[in-house]
């Protein structure tokens, strides 16, 4: 198991022991806990745009999962139970206390499973782009795998930005994509993929008890039926859907989004 090399505005992140694992964060603002969980490929900074809207009345705490940024990589498939194992670690060795919880895509599926094995982690949801189940058909896992090995990070990178950023005047936010993407190791981008490709909790939604905001990009990839399964099934549901938004709605439509995340959490606080 190795760290990631990452440094933020010249110094090095820094890290906490959460199991086996060293995870790298940052913190910002303070007030109650804001833990924000980023998706696949990606690290704690893609949601630069939201901590600085959410830190001016919490204490956000942008982490970079297990294979990603600053964070340990490791070869091994992982489970998504692994996964929020690592993060409910990470809270205790920081004595976050309950945290209101946002997750994108794959942070997104984390935070649902840390809100069904750690319940005690968690205050509130939001579960932006994502889904109940992960698990699609074994060729498409097999051309991913393919593709990334033989043609690396960066130019898969810039497959997604065909996909999730098309619009013109997008490029800056392609190139971050570019970027961010293709800084993440292979190892640890498709350890990530097989705790997606495994995960399922469709089954365990009704277990969820505490408040969950599910947000819903109009031209996702993802369906809409998976954001209203979400939404329907557990117990304090409620989803919202961004318009003229695809995948990366925490760069394409910020303010938006920024603007469910804080009357969410407003509606949630003390």
């Amino acid at each position: 198991m190795v760290r990631g090399a990452f440094t933020r505005n010249g110094a090095p992140i820094p890290t906490v022991l959460a199991g086996d694992v060293e995870l790298a964060y940052e913190l910002e603002g303070a007030g109650e806990p804001v833990l924000l969980l980023h998706g696949l490929g990606g690290r704690g900074s893609a949601w630069l745009l939201q901590s600085a809207a959410l830190s001016r009345a919490f204490r956000v705490v942008s982490l970079d999962l297990r294979g990603h940024g600053g964070s340990t990589v490791t070869r091994a498939p992982v489970s998504m139970a692994t996964l929020a194992a690592d993060v409910a670690a990470f809270c205790r060795a920081l004595s976050l206390g309950p945290c209101h919880v946002i997750g994108h895509s794959l942070g997104g599926m984390v935070a649902l499973q840390l809100a069904l094995d750690s319940p005690e982690s968690v205050r509130t949801l939001a579960v932006v782009n994502s889904t109940a189940c992960g698990r699609g058909p074994w060729v498409r896992s097999f051309v991913l795998k393919s593709v990334i090995r033989v043609a690396g990070m960066s130019a898969f990178a810039r497959l997604n930005t065909r996909l999730h950023l098309p619009e013109p005047g997008q490029e800056s936010l392609r190139q971050r994509l570019v970027e961010t993407m293709g800084a993440c190791s292979a190892d640890g981008y498709l350890s990530g993929q097989a705790a997606v490709d495994g995960f399922d909790v469709r089954a365990r939604l009704k277990e969820i008890a505490c408040p969950v905001l599910v947000v819903h990009s109009d031209q996702d990839a993802i369906p809409a039926k998976d954001k209203h399964l979400i939404a329907s099934q557990v117990r304090h549901g409620r989803l919202v859907t961004v318009e003229h938004s695809r995948h990366l709605v925490v760069w394409d439509q910020p303010e938006r989004l920024n603007e469910e995340l804080l009357k969410f959490l407003a509606e949630n606080g003390p």
